[in-house]
């Protein structure tokens, strides 16, 4: 026999149970979008033409989390188990509190949902199975979790990064601008706030007319050259209080002066073990006599990677980097490289601050 979740609560009377769907459907489908908890009730649902159940979650914005507890009937004539959640999507999964447990004859057993929507505008579907043990013989109970994703802003750029056109370090402080729209998410804010988590670039909201925000960028720190990069949070209030909802935007930029460090980027191959040097240069805008470049320090920034190098000032204007052996007792997803090096150069009187990413497996 085919299950379906229940939404009925204790004592609800049979004759009931269409009219409370369809209330709670219109509920749904004007409903403005927030943020659901745990312990906010039996998510509505309804059966497909096969054996799979809708659950509708109505509109999110992007990147928004989403926390959903479903209520599972066992509709089976003898009792069941769940065992374990299988999701088809890495953006969400599903965790049975009650799990090994054996549920009766009409009994529930809890799903709890826990889903990070996707970042573009429009329609998502994601499958869940919930294993059951019954008898000895496993069996699955499909979910297809729908929602529809609509942005509080919209960006100029398709692009979910804000990249901004190359600066010269001698024109910083440096002011760009760009212009956001309201989106058609039916979220109720009226204004925002917009800060940087990064010295070196701050932000300000100019209102304009008909629904359109300027963003009022300050780029400064001469001395930091090459890629940049920093987030952008946006908090969203409405007549005083602050919304749930939090938006990260990355903002991206290149600076360019009178040296370079080359390469630009390290890529680590799998069980590499040769040395790699960063070589400091100067660039076709130098505009003194001699250079006198000398590196005063270095060191390796770790963003959450596995694997650190040992650096080494090898020369006035070279560092080496020697990456660990490779160790097989580690898995290969143990030996991730993520982070970068930090060096501080001094050209004369003159000093600078130059980033090199590092990435790898």
């Amino acid at each position: 026999m085919p299950r379906r979740p229940n939404t009925m609560l204790p004592g609800t009377l049979p004759g009931t149970l269409l009219g409370a769907m369809l209330l709670a459907l219109g509920a749904i489908a004007h409903a403005a979008p927030q943020r659901s908890v745990p312990g906010a009730g039996p998510a509505v649902t309804r059966p497909t033409a096969g054996k799979a159940t809708i659950i509708q979650l109505g509109v999110v914005a992007p990147g928004q989390r989403v926390v959903r507890v479903i209520n599972v009937l066992n509709a089976r004539a003898h009792p069941v188990t769940p065992v374990g959640v299988i999701s088809g999507c890495v953006c969400a999964r599903g965790t049975l509190p009650l799990a090994g447990a054996p549920v009766l004859p009409q009994g529930h057993y809890p799903l709890v949902l826990h889903l990070v929507a996707r970042l573009w505008p429009g329609r998502e579907d994601v499958l869940l199975r919930v294993r059951e043990n019954y008898g000895g013989k496993f069996d699955s109970h499909p979910f297809m979790i729908t929602y529809r994703v609509e942005n509080y802003l919209r960006f100029p750029s398709l692009s979910w990064f804000i990249r901004l056109a190359s600066l010269r370090a001698a024109d910083l402080p440096a002011v760009r601008s760009i212009t956001v729209r309201r989106g058609r998410n039916a979220a109720r804010w009226d204004r925002f706030i917009c800060r940087s988590d990064s010295r070196w670039l701050t932000a300000r909201v100019i209102p304009l007319s008909q629904g359109r925000y300027r963003l009022r960028l300050r780029i400064s720190d001469p001395q930091l050259l090459g890629p940049r990069s920093a987030n952008l949070r946006f908090v969203f209030k409405s007549r005083g209080k602050t919304l749930a909802y939090r938006l990260t935007r990355p903002v991206w930029v290149r600076v360019v002066g009178p040296i370079r460090v080359d390469p630009s980027s390290i890529i680590v191959l799998p069980g590499s073990q040769a040395e790699q040097h960063l070589t400091v240069k100067v660039t076709g805008g130098y505009s003194g006599k001699r250079p006198n470049l000398r590196i005063l320090s270095a060191r390796y920034v770790n963003r959450g990677g596995a694997l650190c190098p040992k650096l080494s000032i090898t020369t006035g204007c070279t560092v080496g980097l020697k990456w660990p052996p490779a160790d097989t007792a580690r898995p290969p997803a143990r030996r991730v490289v993520s982070g970068s090096v930090h060096l501080q150069v001094r050209d004369g009187k003159q000093r600078y601050q130059l980033h090199v990413a590092c990435i790898g497996m």
